[in-house]
């Protein structure tokens, strides 16, 4: 008796076990939006009255805002090869997104393009002609500065910003190695977005770095940067900055005449005071 009454229970449990398990796993979210389209796959995360993020069988992770969803229902889940997402063709770009990176590791790779505000009059002759001499200091001051820089750090939100940085600036007469670091903020959270970014460090010339000199034992120092300007997302986990500003370049510049005389090098303290221009890339 005892042992028919434990087979009965052992029996039944092995019957509807499997279906309960099976009917427990066997569902899926499912996002209705008020354009007609529909996804099915599991909802991740959930900001009430805000968003939700759902991640679909083919691992695609989608972003809504609340006020684009029609409903979002609890349904069996699909058994045939239908497509995960239904009539994408009417699921307009910036309704379904994947996700732009949060936080973590971040770099931001420019070309730079900067030229002095101020910049030095030529001087002329008594019969009006410019001198064909300028300073060492005027053909770093008159030209322009090609350079690249690189920053590597952590995004701590969508917002906010920070890393360390070098690059190299070509000026004429005059090769210097900035090292700074860089902060930026966001200002909202679009494919498009408007930024600022600052940074403050210290630049070096190459006979500071390599004892290599150029006939002009220049030296560089601190240096200074505000910019303005966009990124674009065409993807979201890539940005386009293009950003415009002002920088500001401390240099002790070896004199024209290099000796004094004491036949010690001779140097001036100078500035230069330039608008930039940058575009690159972050991701």
């Amino acid at each position: 008796m005892k042992f028919n009454l434990l087979f009965s229970i052992v029996f039944l449990i092995a019957v509807f076990f499997p279906g309960i398990n099976y009917a427990q796993t066997n569902y899926e979210d499912v996002v209705y939006l008020k354009n007609g389209s529909i996804l099915h796959g599991m909802i991740i995360e959930q900001v009430p009255n805000e968003s939700i993020k759902i991640q679909t069988k083919d691992k695609n992770i989608f972003v809504f805002k609340m006020d684009e969803i029609m409903k979002i229902t609890k349904e069996e889940a699909q058994t045939s090869t239908s497509p995960v997402v239904d009539n994408t063709s009417t699921i307009k770009k910036e309704h379904v997104r994947k996700e732009k990176k949060i936080s973590g590791y971040t770099n931001i790779t420019e070309l730079t393009f900067a030229r002095s505000f101020t910049q030095t009059e030529s001087i002329y002759d008594e019969y009006g002609s410019p001198y064909p001499y300028n300073s060492h200091f005027d053909n770093i001051n008159n030209g322009p500065c090609f350079g690249i820089q690189t920053v590597n750090g952590y995004q701590f939100n969508r917002y906010f910003s920070m890393g360390a940085g070098i690059g190299m600036k070509a000026y004429n007469d005059l090769f210097l190695v900035p090292i700074f670091l860089d902060l930026r903020a966001t200002f909202i959270d679009a494919k498009v977005s408007p930024f600022v970014a600052g940074e403050i460090g210290s630049s070096f010339s190459r006979f500071q770095i390599w004892g290599v000199s150029t006939g002009y034992d220049d030296h560089g120092g601190f240096m200074g940067t505000i910019v303005a300007g966009v990124k674009f997302f065409p993807i979201p986990q890539m940005g386009l900055n293009f950003s415009i500003g002002f920088n500001y370049q401390e240099l002790r510049v070896q004199s024209d005449y290099r000796y004094n005389i004491n036949y010690t090098p001779s140097y001036s303290n100078k500035t230069l005071n330039q608008f930039t221009i940058r575009s690159g890339f972050t991701f």
